[in-house]
């Protein structure tokens, strides 16, 4: 089978067609941030999407999936979420829009941890008994930061939790981001 798709138990042979590297995912994370912020200002529905951690849970999954290793995972999530945050309130102090000190910290402290729950997440991709329990507890976190933040589940948090859902129990094991990562030829930068 050749690119992606499938959900075949397949090693490895074969290129992905998602190349990962630091910068890029600093500069997508910045670029994100900065979008989020101005949709914000200027619109009430796609403001609230992404001011919602389930969004950036999925993405960062997504992220952690499609990396070659735990430590690139870590590495790639860790500089897609700094990107994000240092676009984000950069953006609010231009257009001079205040923020709540204990949202930032919190989402200082989401990207700190970003690393360690990236590395765990990668390991979803071996299958098993702790990759299900792991996969669990992503989508647990997920539901339960939007019930902690926002007290509700919206229905674009739904969305996202089932979009994680499936990379997590289905998607992590298909060639292009489970198993084709693990090859040796190039395709996931440091």
């Amino acid at each position: 089978m050749a690119g992606c798709g499938g959900h075949s138990m397949f090693k490895g042979a074969g290129r992905c067609p998602i190349p990962l590297s630091a910068l890029a995912l600093f500069l997508a994370g910045g670029a994100l941030g900065a979008l989020a912020k101005w949709l914000d200002v200027t619109s009430t529905f796609w403001g609230d999407l992404f001011s919602q951690m389930s969004v950036w849970v999925l993405l960062g999954v997504l992220m952690a999936l499609a990396s070659a290793t735990p430590a690139r995972a870590a590495v790639h999530v860790l500089c897609f979420c700094v990107g994000m945050l240092l676009a984000y309130y950069w953006l609010a102090q231009r257009l001079q829009v205040g923020y709540s000190q204990t949202m930032f910290a919190g989402w200082l402290l989401f990207a700190l941890f970003s690393p360690i729950f990236a590395g765990l997440v990668w390991h979803v991709r071996r299958g098993g008994p702790l990759a299900r329990l792991l996969s669990v507890g992503v989508l647990l976190f997920q539901g339960g930061a939007s019930l902690l933040l926002f007290g509700k589940l919206h229905v674009t948090d739904w969305v996202c939790i089932l979009l994680t859902g499936w990379l997590l129990f289905f998607g992590a094991r298909t060639k292009c981001l489970g198993r084709a990562a693990e090859s040796k030829d190039g395709i996931d930068e440091p």
